[in-house]
């Protein structure tokens, strides 16, 4: 009875993670505005967007054709150049209009604008028989609008005529997932809604059942952690395959790139989470095998013990003010250590700090600003340490004392006393024939 809860636990917490996402993400228009709201904030998402309105004017106005109309025929060869030129500039002024306030707006706006029809169309709702599956698109004309108007701002007035044509027409859309995207999530989607919030409520009931009736309750919990992190992972690895077939079946004028910055935002929550959940377990998982009765937890723990027992008493010498030599020998190698390697300590800290801007991929300025104020922050800790150390022994040596051969009742012998070994004295001799 245990083992059927426990596979059964197993398999609904990684599945109610799903169904919470589903509900929580998908179905609410506020939390999906906000989910999305970060897409008109990536520089890739905006430069194709900026691409593809540039292209929809160029395709729309001959730009080329009208420049070879109005110059002389000597100068005909200049046609294609200039068209260049404007094309470029046409396509900056789109960049600069895409990262402004405005355009984050609109886009919340639009997003807004299309999750009421997606979520009908998810859930099957209010469709005619046979229909097939369609796209869904967030729609971005206003985008071309003010960006029309900004051009005929910088003296550009070719692509006027077109702002009355595109008021009723769409031309400029993102893709949120094409007509076999939406294929292959539907069907799931449906499932994950009709259940909702029960799966995870039932998940609870479940585990607590099976700690409840369990014989041993340390090794149930055990099991149940190692059943949900290996359920964990094999949902990860299936949302890491859907991501390259979201990515492979995209629409044919989508880009990878914006494809996968869809797909990775509307993921967030549920990628996050199931990891959380995956350390989570191994966390559990862990510890419950600590706690055993085995050989080598036993072993750990003895020696996890033993060495807070050492550090213990280490300390304990550190902050006594009578110590016994052997102690008093022991905090001076402690205090020496930090003494001898400050160089090595400061250059481990830079170098850590760097690994981390390099690798971690946060070289943007709040990332770099943050970082030195972690390395400002070690530094101090360090110069802290170096104090306290010199206090404990302020001569780096070791401040021994000299162990040289001659005693301190030798060093008090007069200059001029006789080597009591030799008989002589150190004085002149005296001279017998004066």
């Amino acid at each position: 009875m245990t083992w059927v809860l426990v596979v059964l636990s197993a398999l609904l917490v990684p599945i109610s993670i799903l169904t919470v996402w589903a509900v929580r993400t998908i179905t609410n228009t506020d939390q999906f505005v906000a989910t999305m709201a970060p897409l008109a904030r990536e520089q890739v998402v905006t430069d194709h967007i900026a691409v593809k309105a540039t292209d929809i004017l160029f395709q729309k106005v001959d730009v080329q054709g009208r420049l070879n109309q109005a110059l002389p025929p000597k100068a005909a060869f200049a046609a294609a150049p200039i068209t260049n030129q404007v094309q470029g500039f046409v396509q900056d002024q789109f960049k600069t209009l895409l990262r402004s306030t405005w355009f984050q707006q609109a886009w919340d706006k639009a997003t807004r604008r299309v999750h009421s029809s997606m979520v009908t169309f998810l859930e099957g709702n209010q469709l005619p028989a046979g229909q097939k599956a369609q796209e869904i698109a967030i729609k971005l004309d206003p985008v071309l609008e003010k960006g029309i108007t900004q051009l005929h701002k910088k003296g550009i007035t070719v692509f006027d005529p077109l702002q009355a044509k595109l008021k009723n027409a769409t031309n400029l859309s993102v893709t949120v997932a094409s007509k076999p995207q939406v294929k292959s999530i539907r069907g799931v989607f449906h499932l994950a809604k009709t259940f909702g919030w029960a799966v995870p409520l039932v998940a609870l009931v479940l585990i607590a059942g099976a700690v409840a009736v369990a014989v041993d309750r340390r090794k149930t919990l055990l099991r149940l952690a190692v059943g949900v992190a290996v359920v964990t992972l094999v949902v990860l690895g299936l949302v890491a395959y859907e991501r390259n077939f979201f990515i492979t079946h995209a629409a044919a004028r989508a880009s990878p790139d914006v494809t996968g910055a869809v797909y990775d935002t509307l993921s967030h929550f549920l990628h996050d989470t199931l990891r959380l959940t995956l350390l989570v377990s191994v966390l559990v998982a862990v510890l419950m095998w600590l706690i055993g009765p085995a050989r080598w937890p036993r072993s750990l723990r003895s020696l996890v013990g033993r060495g807070f027992h050492w550090l213990a008493q280490r300390f304990a010498e550190l902050v006594s003010k009578t110590r016994s030599p052997e102690a008093s020998a022991r905090v001076q190698r402690v205090a020496n250590f930090p003494l001898e390697h400050a160089s090595g300590f400061r250059l481990v800290g830079v170098v850590v700090v760097g690994c981390i801007l390099v690798f971690g991929g946060n070289l943007s300025g709040s990332g770099i600003l943050w970082s030195a104020v972690a390395l400002a922050a070690y530094l101090v800790v360090l110069q802290g340490v170096l104090i306290w150390a010199r206090r404990l022994n302020p001569r780096p040596d070791g401040g021994q004392e000299s162990n040289s051969p001659v005693s301190d009742e030798a060093a008090k012998v007069p200059a001029g006393s006789a080597d009591p070994g030799s008989g002589v004295s150190s004085a002149q001799a005296p001279d017998h024939d004066a």
